[in-house]
């Protein structure tokens, strides 16, 4: 397993399930950035900062990421990588530059379909048949960069955005700890905007069906 440092920004439950998901395969995390705690946000496992705090790690609330001083304290840490779990700023090239290994992030939506906010309602005001989560390397574009993996996820005639949103999180879950255990051994790289598994360059980004959903 490779000795790797990632700088994290990191928001939610599936903050939480990143970061141990991190510390599980041997990742060391210099900081964690995140936002004030929220009382209205679905916090299935207590907050991020709480986590990190019982854990030693640092943990912080920029109210801008990308304004002084914060791209120079990341650049100081020296990450290898930059993790991004349902953090809600967009970084910017700045920031992005730091990490020789590039910047990684997960979005709700098939991409390129749904950059942006409400991915779940708008898919179902679209009347999609599908819809699910993507693993992607990070640009300063919305929601750009090379796909690396996707899950997807029927839409049922009953669903709601809530209960949507739900099952598209329990896929989160699984595939973004899949994609940092190929970074942690080294299979996973992103060169030239292309993404590389196994040496291989990906022609379109692999996709898991919800298991949940094979088994109903």
């Amino acid at each position: 397993m490779i000795s790797l440092r990632a700088v994290v920004f990191a928001y939610h439950n599936m903050g939480i399930v990143g970061i141990r998901a991190l510390l599980d395969s041997g990742f060391a995390i210099p900081m964690v950035l995140s936002h004030a705690d929220d009382p209205g946000e679905n916090r299935w496992f207590g907050s991020v900062t709480e986590f990190c705090r019982e854990r030693g790690i640092p943990v912080f609330s920029p109210k801008d990421v990308n304004a002084p001083p914060w791209p120079g304290r990341i650049r100081e840490s020296q990450p290898d990588l930059l993790f991004s779990f349902y953090y809600r700023s967009m970084l910017k090239k700045e920031i992005l530059e730091i990490p020789p290994l590039g910047a990684m992030n997960l979005h709700g939506s098939l991409l390129p379909k749904y950059r942006g906010l409400r991915t779940h309602q708008r898919v179902l005001e679209a009347g999609d048949p599908v819809h699910g989560a993507s693993v992607h390397f990070v640009t300063p574009e919305l929601d750009g960069g090379p796909v690396v993996l996707q899950a997807r996820v029927p839409v049922r005639d009953d669903d709601d955005e809530a209960r949507l949103a739900a099952r598209v999180l329990a896929q989160e879950h699984r595939i973004y700890p899949e994609c940092i255990g190929w970074f942690a051994t080294g299979r996973l790289a992103c060169r030239d905007g292309r993404v590389f598994l196994d040496g291989r360059a990906l022609e379109a980004p692999l996709v898991r069906e919800a298991q949940d959903e094979l088994a109903a």
